[in-house]
């Protein structure tokens, strides 16, 4: 872990529960609490979905549909303790409003469903 008065580098894989639990640990020691949460993973392949529908979910599947359950339940534990704070979640317009031209149908599966989780969320 690198530090500095601004910033705290946090090495690991965000689809593992190891790496949510140091990224909370971190924010909570260096910076007093939590304030923003903000969801922004992913990966895009513009690859016609017949290619690579199998081993396209494979890539997608592992880290997007894990990660961001497991960084949000830990983090707004925290903010609930604070009692103030935020989470911004960015995925992509493409899974409500898919373009002509843009192969986005596979890495579109996960971040449809992130967004029905997200909106979820909000109401919890």
């Amino acid at each position: 872990m690198t530090a500095s008065t601004a910033l705290v580098l946090i090495d690991g894989d965000i689809g593992k529960p190891e790496t949510a639990a140091k990224v909370v640990e971190a924010a909570i020691k260096n910076f007093g609490g939590i304030d923003v949460l903000v969801n922004n993973a992913g990966n895009l392949s513009n690859e016609a979905f017949h290619r690579i529908f199998y081993r396209g979910l494979q890539r997608l599947g592992l880290n997007e549909p894990a990660g961001i359950p497991l960084h949000h339940s830990l983090t707004v534990k925290q903010m609930l303790k604070q009692k103030s704070g935020s989470v911004v979640s960015i995925t992509a317009a493409l899974a409500d409003q898919p373009i002509h031209g843009v192969n986005g149908s596979v890495p579109m599966i996960t971040k449809g469903g992130l967004n029905s989780i997200i909106r979820s969320l909000a109401i919890e």
